[in-house]
């Protein structure tokens, strides 16, 4: 997905495809979409709480909050997203064109209530 123009693509889940009704009455899709980040979107508060990174263009981190919705033309193309957990040896698809894998999900915004 490009989020905004002149943007670099960003990896997304699709989660819920949605119809709305814009302002001149026309149907328009729209995607409820999950974000994966990248290391370097990490915020730097957060990027020490993952261990070492295993491949910095294939690794992303699942962001497990609300869902973000984007206009569906957005939408650039398909990827595979793979959960290391889910596949045994999913080193064995990184060698595809568009596949990244993921171990963590991304809370940036979680505290911990036990501290102050």
């Amino acid at each position: 997905l490009r989020p905004w123009p002149k943007s670099e693509p960003w990896v997304a889940r699709i989660d819920e495809i949605l119809s709305r009704i814009d302002r001149s009455n026309r149907v328009v899709t729209w995607l409820g979409v999950r974000w994966f980040y990248r290391r370097h979107d990490l915020l730097p508060s957060s990027s020490h709480a993952f261990p070492e990174c295993l491949d910095a263009e294939r690794e992303v981190y699942l962001y497990a909050g609300k869902l973000d919705e984007v206009p569906s033309d957005t939408l650039l193309g398909a990827c595979r997203v793979i959960c290391s957990a889910d596949v045994p040896n999913y080193q064995s698809f990184l060698h595809e064109p568009e596949t990244y894998f993921y171990r963590y999900e991304y809370h940036p915004f979680h505290r911990d209530r036990t501290k102050p």
